[in-house]
């Protein structure tokens, strides 16, 4: 017999990665991207490649973290090779890699509905897992090839891994084990995404709280610290001697703090939006063309950042104001491709989009659920609270992209569905929630044209539509281009 728990996490898990699996299938269909990834998806197909091809000190100094590329390279190695630079993947290649992350988020459903079932019991975790299998833009980064589900993997797990050890008693003398693995994880989050950065020595203060009585309060948290070291360390030392630079993960901070920070209104100088492949790009790289070192054009950028703000404080704080706002809103800010168009194109995305799988609902239901259990918060769900914090902060001071708000959303989850389980019929728990989720909705940001327009590079989408034959498609997205930069 198996037990209640066990089989509750395992209805989550396969509910999660066939609901999935069907939503990959249908991309297959009509993702122009399926088997011809471009822009970020491209770089970070190409960098496998590369692994593939040199090792793994290939292209370092690395542009950018280096850990989900390496996943890529991963699964390549079972395939030969998985094309040339700058061209399609092998079909099977990338059906492998799109149905493993679809397998990574259905395992995040499970760890969001286990650390809620610590904290809540079986409706918690049954709300929780719900939640996130059904959440539309952590279902649809499953296809595409971006760190965006891997990342929100590795987030969850630190944090679920962390809610384990700070759940033991000091009679059960927690393991220095576990306060590693916690540690080791976090870097891997880190080597995927750099935002993760701080968590790994905010983490080791919370285990140096929780250990504070006994007297083993440095050794947890020096356990920690090596854990993230021994991730990290490696991808610090192939900078460092392979690459011959200090870069610490990756060099393409100081840009996108750029890019995130610019004075201007238009398409990549909204402060929301990244920049269109193409002329305004290339006007970025050519001002950092003199230095050699990625760090030191890393630290330009940082420099040019700060000239930008200081220039016009006003202006900046407005473009802060409007960013703070997109991080709460219901709209998802474009990145890479349409999503309003992808999501059109994708039956069950376009049902998912609404109600509880849309992100406007989640936030709504997050900051109602932190609200409801604002009392526990400190005891019970302070990891939790902590990692979404920082990687709201992080995000709204580079610049805000809907896949950006996945691992936020995802732990989010928690929140949402212990508040859902302690709830009871009634207008004072309904209310607030609807008023929430209006509010949400009612943001103006991203504005409905950017939304129904943007697209990071109309000239490879034409490109990419022009070589499957679809003219009339390749040349809309010609003029799109034309339209954008004549």
């Amino acid at each position: 017999m198996i037990p209640e728990k066990s089989r509750l996490l395992l209805i989550l898990f396969f509910g999660s990665f066939l609901l999935r699996v069907a939503i990959i299938g249908q991309m297959s269909m009509h993702d122009i991207g399926f088997q011809h990834p471009f822009v970020d998806e491209m770089t970070n197909v190409d960098q496998a490649r590369a692994f593939l091809e040199d090792g793994p000190a290939a292209g370092t100094p690395w542009w950018k973290p280096p850990g989900y590329p390496a996943l890529l390279a991963t699964v390549g190695s079972f395939f030969g090779e998985i094309g040339n630079p700058g061209q399609g993947v092998p079909l099977s290649w990338a059906w492998t890699v799109k149905s493993l992350q679809a397998l990574l988020d259905a395992l995040t459903t499970v760890l969001l509905a286990l650390m809620a079932w610590r904290w809540g019991g079986r409706r918690a975790a049954l709300w929780t897992g719900l939640l996130h299998a059904f959440y539309a833009l952590s279902a649809y980064f499953s296809g595409q090839f971006l760190d965006t589900t891997l990342f929100s993997f590795l987030i969850v797990l630190s944090v679920e891994r962390l809610d384990a050890v700070r759940q033991m008693t000091v009679e059960e003398s927690p393991p220095l084990f576990g306060w590693g693995i916690t540690g080791f994880v976090t870097g891997l989050a880190a080597i995927t995404r750099a935002v993760a950065l701080p968590l790994g020595p905010i983490f080791a203060l919370i285990a140096l709280h929780h250990s504070w009585k006994t007297r083993h309060r440095w050794n947890a948290m020096g356990a920690l610290l090596l854990g993230f070291l021994l991730s990290l360390g490696p991808v610090m030392a192939l900078n460092r001697w392979a690459g011959e630079d200090r870069v610490l993960v990756s060099s393409n901070g100081g840009i996108n703090l750029l890019i995130g920070n610019r004075a201007g209104g238009g398409i990549g100088a909204d402060g929301l939006t990244s920049v269109a492949a193409g002329p305004r790009w290339d006007e970025l790289l050519e001002l950092a063309d003199h230095l050699d070192q990625p760090s030191e054009r890393s630290r330009l950028y940082t420099r040019l950042a700060w000239a930008e703000i200081s220039a016009d404080p006003a202006a900046w704080l407005q473009r802060m104001g409007i960013k703070a706002l997109a991080l709460v809103s219901a709209r998802d800010v474009p990145n890479n491709k349409n999503l309003v168009e992808e999501f059109e194109q994708n039956r069950i995305l376009s049902i998912l989009q609404y109600g509880p799988g849309s992100s406007g609902f989640l936030i709504a239901l997050m900051i109602w659920g932190g609200w409801r259990l604002r009392r526990e918060l400190w005891s019970r769900g302070l990891p939790i609270v902590i990692t979404i914090g920082v990687l709201a902060l992080l995000t709204w001071l580079f610049f805000v992209a809907g896949r950006y708000r996945v691992p936020m959303l995802a732990l989010g989850c928690i929140l949402g569905g212990v508040g859902l389980s302690r709830a009871c019929l009634q207008w004072r728990d309904a209310l607030p929630l609807l008023l929430l989720a209006l509010v949400t909705h009612s943001i103006p940001i991203p504005s409905k044209q950017l939304m129904e327009t943007y697209c990071i590079d109309p000239m490879a989408l034409g490109y990419i539509h022009e070589q499957r034959g679809d003219l009339s498609l390749a040349e809309e997205w010609y003029q799109r281009c034309l339209q954008q930069e004549p």
